[in-house]
C-alpha cells in the first residue's frame, strides 16, 4: 500500500541520501514529508498536512506524524523544544517569532534546490537551515520575502536567529561642544596672538594677516 504523502522518500535518496540515524534521519523524514506534502497539493489541490493517514501507517487507522501540530504525535516540533504553533507565536525558547507565507511552490523549490545542492548524507540542522536561506536568496534573491520567511521560521522551530537586514538606524541626537577661552599667546617668538574673544583667530603682529 501506499499513499500519495509518503512517496517521496525516493527524493531525499537519491539528492542528498542523508544518513537515516540523529539529526541527519529525522531530517531525512522532514525532507520527505515536505514533498509528500507538494505531491498531494498538486494532485488533490489542498493538504491535510498528515503523513501516512490514507492508510493508517501509524496504526489504528491513524497517521504517522502531523505537519500543523506534531505534538498530537508525541513530536517535536522546536529545536530540543516541546510546542509551538504555525504563523506567529511564542516558541519553546520563549522567542516570538512570525513567518510569511510563501506558498506551496516557493516553499518546495527552495525544498528541493537546498536538499538536491547543498546538503551531504551527515547534514546536521545548522547545515540545513544555512542551505535553506541561501536556496532562498540563489530562487529569489538577496533581502527578498522569500529569504526572510525562510529564516524567520527556522527561527520559530529554535534552529537561528531571526531575519536581520544588517541596516543599522541611527537615532537623532544633539550635543554640546564646550568652548575653551584663549587666555595666553604663543611665545614661540613668531609673532603669533590671539585677536579678541573665543573664536580662535590668530593674528600675525608683523603682518595683520589673519590665520
Amino acid at each position: 500500500m501506499v499513499s500519495l504523502d509518503i512517496v517521496a522518500h525516493g527524493i531525499t535518496e537519491y539528492a542528498a541520501n542523508l544518513v537515516y540515524s540523529y539529526e541527519s534521519g529525522a531530517l531525512n523524514e522532514s525532507f520527505s514529508d515536505v514533498f509528500g506534502e507538494s505531491i498531494e497539493f498538486y494532485a488533490q489541490g489542498s493538504n491535510d498536512w498528515l503523513m501516512g493517514d490514507a492508510i493508517g501507517a501509524g496504526g489504528s487507522g491513524g497517521a504517522l506524524r502531523s505537519m500543523s501540530n506534531p505534538n498530537v504525535y508525541s513530536q517535536p516540533d522546536t529545536y530540543l523544544g516541546n510546542s509551538w504553533y504555525t504563523g506567529s507565536g511564542t516558541n519553546d525558547n520563549g522567542d516570538a517569532y512570525i513567518v510569511t507565507q510563501i506558498g506551496m511552490d516557493a516553499a518546495a523549490a527552495v525544498a528541493y534546490r537546498n536538499l538536491n545542492v547543498y546538503l551531504s548524507s551527515s547534514s546536521q540542522y545548522d547545515d540545513v537551515r544555512e542551505g535553506a536561506i541561501q536556496a532562498a536568496i540563489d530562487l529569489y534573491g538577496a533581502g527578498s520575502t522569500e529569504e526572510i520567511a525562510v529564516t524567520n521560521a527556522w527561527y520559530a522551530v529554535g534552529v537561528g536567529d531571526a531575519y536581520d537586514d544588517g541596516v543599522i538606524t541611527l537615532t537623532e541626537c544633539s550635543a554640546t561642544i564646550a568652548s575653551f577661552p584663549y587666555s595666553e599667546s604663543f611665545e614661540s617668538g613668531d609673532g603669533w596672538n590671539q585677536v579678541s574673544g573665543d573664536d580662535g583667530d590668530w593674528v600675525n603682529d608683523a603682518s595683520g594677516t589673519l590665520s
